[in-house]
Parts: structure tokens; sequence; C-alpha cells
């Protein structure tokens, strides 16, 4: 009877963990995704530092869907202490598989801390970094406007990869407006692929530079469709 009851006991903590992420589960069939008005969410907010816990360990796990929803419980705005909630995933990062850390990537980037800028900087920078990893930092970064950011964001546009580029010219032209001139640069050299300058004709839009109305006449020359139509768009937003 003794080892029954020990052993009942010990179980208890991975019954309550199990437990809670059938909880988060639950969340995702919600109408609303918020504390207020979906009661699965109120109970792990109401877990605190242990909803917290059961989220970040969710970052790595097999389901792409449950990596969703960790993500978006962990970014929650009606949550408290966003730094420690940053700290709690960038240390859960560490033992997530490279295949499955885009969520957790993606969480750094939602929290805004300035102590994730150096994180994603680094994951973004690195050629030993998986090119989805890459992807995730990049798209992660668009919260940060430090000269580490924008440096790691343009050295990406150099790339080969065309789907880093791409999602590079997106986060610097929306969010990183100095970067204009990279952007014009990449536009208009011979070698850049198409989904890349079609990205790029619509980053110019909010980009602020002078060069934009000119690169993107050019790329309405361009004899593909979309990016021609992504140009017309970007002058008439530009009203010129």
């Amino acid at each position: 009877m003794r080892w029954s009851f020990a052993l009942s006991v010990s179980l208890l903590p991975l019954a309550a963990a199990a437990a809670d992420l059938d909880t988060l589960k639950t969340a995702g069939r919600c109408e609303k995704f918020s504390v207020k008005d979906c009661g699965a969410l109120a109970d792990l907010a109401t877990a605190g530092a242990r909803g917290v816990d059961v989220a970040t360990a969710a970052l790595g796990d097999e389901s792409p869907e449950v990596r969703t929803l960790a993500r978006r419980f962990l970014t929650l705005a009606e949550l408290p202490d966003a730094a420690g909630r940053a700290a709690a995933v960038e240390k859960a990062l560490d033992g997530i598989p490279e295949a499955n850390q885009g969520e957790a990537l993606m969480a750094l980037g939602d929290l805004g801390q300035p102590s994730a800028e150096a994180r994603l900087v680094q994951v973004l920078a690195s050629d030993k970094s998986t090119d989805r990893n890459r992807i995730y930092a990049a798209a992660g970064l668009a919260g940060f406007k430090g000269d580490a950011a924008r440096a790691a964001l343009e050295g990406a546009l150099e790339t080969g990869v065309p789907r880093l580029q791409e999602t590079a010219a997106v986060t610097l032209g929306r969010y990183l407006p100095a970067s204009a001139p990279k952007l014009v640069a990449r536009a208009i050299a011979e070698m850049t692929p198409a989904p890349v300058r079609l990205a790029i004709a619509r980053a110019l839009v909010h980009a602020k530079d002078p060069h934009a109305p000119a690169v993107l006449g050019l790329l309405l020359a361009i004899p593909i469709g979309p990016i021609r139509a992504a140009a017309a768009e970007g002058l008439g937003a530009l009203d010129v």
C-alpha cells in the first residue's frame, strides 16, 4: 500500500501538467482567444507560474497547433510580467529541437523585450541556423528598432534564400524605414529573384526614401504581373 501511495503521489505533477496541456488545447476552440472571453485561458492565467511553465514546455511540442496555441497564450497582453515570460521562453528555447523552434522565436519577438533582440539577431545572423529559423527570427525582429536588428536584417537581404530575403525586406520596409537604400539596391540588382522583388515593391510603400518612386517605376517595366501590380499600387499609395 505504501508503494502504491508513493507512486500515485509521484504521478500527481505529471497528471496536473497533462490537465493543463489539455486546458491549453481546449482554449484553441474558444471563439475569442482572450482571458476575459475564454474560460480555459482564464484557468491557465489563474494558475500563474504553472500555466506559464506548461505553455513554455508546449512550445516544443511535436504538434504545430499546440506550439501555436502556446505562443498565443504566452504573448497575451492580458498576462502580467512580460519580461518574465520572455525570459522563460528564451530559457525553454535551448531545449527545443531546431525543427520546432519557430513559435518560440516568434514568441520572443511578440513579447518585445529588449533582451530578446540579441537572441533573435544571433539566430538570424548565424549560418549554422536553419533557413526556417532564420526566417522566423527575421519576422520576430519586426518590433525592434536597434542597430543590431537593422544590420542583421540588411545582411539577410544578401543571402541566397529567397524566403528569408522576402521576410527581411517586409520587416525592413514596414518597421525600419531607414533601411530603404538597402531595399532600393536589392530591388534593382540584376540577380534578385522575382519573389524578393515583389516583397520589396510592397515594402517600399512604407519606406521613407526619395528613390522609392523611381524604383517602383522601374519595377513597372518588369514583365511579371504581380510585380507590376505591386509597383503600380505602391506608386498610387505614394501619390506620384
